[in-house]
């Protein structure tokens, strides 16, 4: 805040900050400094994708998504976008949206092992419990050394009564 009082254009303290009130759950001052983030630089993709997420905190999907779909046009390559995207659609119920975006989280890196588990979760929720276990199969193979990962394996496989695969988890 000092340092706005010398130089309100720049832009790092209105970053800062607004970060540091998403931590500290004030969310409305957030958004108030990305809103201020977004006047000096329109093409901040930072400033959108913590502004969707504060926007989310206070249960503005709306304009949440409005963010996230920006921060998204900007820089399509991220898969981290569209797996924040995903989890906004999660809150709002739309469960296939939410596999989809997990699914474009996926085509711009195949290796994102936790798109595949959240993917996977959001699956077993819509009972599609063999493409669950797909995605949970293809998450190990990544990262064959993640308990969690094999721990919700585990727990699907018991679910689908493989007691013994659920055993070797």
């Amino acid at each position: 805040t000092e340092c706005l009082k010398y130089d309100p254009t720049f832009w790092k303290a209105y970053i800062n900050r607004g970060t540091a009130r998403s931590r500290t759950e004030d969310y409305l001052g957030a958004v108030a400094d990305f809103d201020a983030m977004l006047r000096i630089d329109s093409t901040s993709v930072n400033a959108y994708i913590n502004r969707g997420l504060a926007r989310r905190m206070l249960r503005d999907y709306d304009n949440s998504l409005k963010d996230y779909n920006m921060a998204i046009r900007l820089k399509p390559d991220q898969p981290e976008l569209y797996a924040s995207r995903a989890n906004l659609k999660l809150d709002m119920k739309d469960y296939d949206g939410a596999i989809a975006d997990f699914g474009l989280a996926l085509t711009a890196n195949p290796k994102y092992a936790t798109a595949y588990t959240n993917r996977a979760i959001v699956k077993k929720a819509k009972n599609d419990l063999k493409g669950a276990l797909a995605d949970y199969d293809a998450a190990i193979l990544i990262d064959p050394k993640n308990s969690e990962f094999y721990n919700n394996r585990g727990n699907l496989k018991f679910q689908l009564s493989d007691f013994q695969g659920a055993i070797t988890d």
